[in-house]
C-alpha cells in the first residue's frame, strides 16, 4: 500500500460520520451492515444486497464493504443472516442504531483486514513535524459554566475528528487570549458563549477576526437566549456558526465536521 493511500480512508470514513450524523438528528432508525470478503473468488454477496436499497455504500478497503439501511424488515434480517451462514467466504455483521461505540468497533473490524488503513497517532504527529499537509487541529472552549465546559472538553476528546487534535477550557476571555492559544500552528476551533464575564462574546469574536480569518480559526457562538437579533450580531462579526442552547451533541459534531471541512476548503482553494 503507498504512503498516500491510508490518508484517503479517514476522508470516506467522514462521509459515514456525517451520514450518521444525519440520522441521529433526523431520529431516523437505521442498520449498518459490515461485510468482509475472505475469499475474492465468491461474487455472490455482489447483488445480494441490491434489492434493499442502501442509502450509503463504502468499499473501505478491498475486503470491507460498509452499508447503511434504512428501514430493514425482519426478513431482510433473517435473509442476511442465512447468507451469512451460507457464505464459508464471507462474513457479514450487523449493527443498529442502538449500537454503542460503533464508530470503534468498525474501525476494529477494518484494522482486522487491513491494519495499516490508519496510521497510528505517533505517524502523524512525525508527519506534522516534518513539515506535512496534515496540520493539528486546536479546539478551544471558552464558557464560564464549568459544567458546559467538562462536557464540551469530554464530547471533543471522543470524537476522531481524522487529524491530530487537542482541546483547552477557559472561563471568560482574557484567559485565553492570555494563554497565546490562537498562536499554535495548525487550524483551530473556538466554541464560544456569547455572554461572558469582563469581555463579551461579541468582542472576543471582534479580536480574533483582527487578526485571523475563516480559513485558520472557526468559531462557533452558543446562546442561552433566543433572540434573532443575537445570531444576526454574532455572524455580523464573524461567527461561522450559531447554536442555541441546550447543546444538540448529534448536531454539534456535524457542525463542527462541516466548520472544519470548509477551513481546508478554504486553504485548497488558493492553492
Amino acid at each position: 500500500m503507498t504512503a498516500e493511500g491510508p490518508m484517503l480512508i479517514p476522508e470516506l470514513l467522514h462521509l459515514f460520520k456525517i451520514n450518521l450524523a444525519f440520522l441521529n438528528h433526523s431520529n431516523l432508525t437505521y442498520y449498518v451492515v459490515i461485510m468482509r470478503e475472505e475469499d475474492r473468488q465468491s461474487n455472490a454477496e455482489k447483488s445480494f444486497f441490491t434489492h434493499m436499497h442502501a442509502l450509503f455504500c463504502l468499499p473501505v478497503t478491498h475486503s470491507v464493504t460498509l452499508f447503511i439501511f434504512l428501514n430493514l424488515t425482519q426478513k431482510n434480517l433473517q435473509d442476511i443472516h442465512r447468507f451469512n451462514s451460507d457464505q464459508s467466504s464471507v462474513r457479514i455483521t450487523v449493527f443498529d442504531d442502538r449500537t454503542k461505540d460503533l464508530e470503534n468497533k468498525l474501525i476494529q473490524i477494518i484494522n482486522e483486514y487491513d491494519p495499516e488503513i490508519f496510521y497510528e497517532s505517533s505517524r502523524i504527529n512525525s508527519l506534522v513535524a516534518a513539515g506535512s499537509n496534515i496540520e493539528p487541529l486546536h479546539f478551544s472552549v471558552v464558557d464560564d459554566d464549568q459544567i458546559v465546559r467538562s462536557f464540551l472538553k469530554e464530547f471533543i476528546e471522543r470524537q476522531d475528528w481524522n487529524y491530530p487534535s487537542d482541546v483547552e477550557t477557559f472561563r471568560e476571555g482574557q484567559s485565553f487570549f492570555e494563554s497565546k492559544r490562537l498562536e499554535k500552528a495548525g487550524k483551530h476551533v473556538v466554541l464560544l458563549e456569547s455572554i461572558l464575564p469582563r469581555i463579551t462574546g461579541l468582542e472576543i469574536v471582534k479580536q480574533i477576526r483582527k487578526n485571523y480569518s475563516d480559513d485558520t480559526v472557526s468559531i462557533m457562538m452558543f446562546s442561552g437566549r433566543k433572540r434573532e437579533d443575537d445570531a444576526l450580531s454574532a455572524f455580523k462579526f464573524g461567527v461561522n456558526d450559531f447554536m442555541e442552547k441546550p447543546i444538540r451533541i448529534h448536531e454539534l459534531a456535524l457542525r463542527i465536521m462541516n466548520m472544519t471541512k470548509r477551513m481546508r476548503e478554504l486553504v485548497s482553494s488558493f492553492n
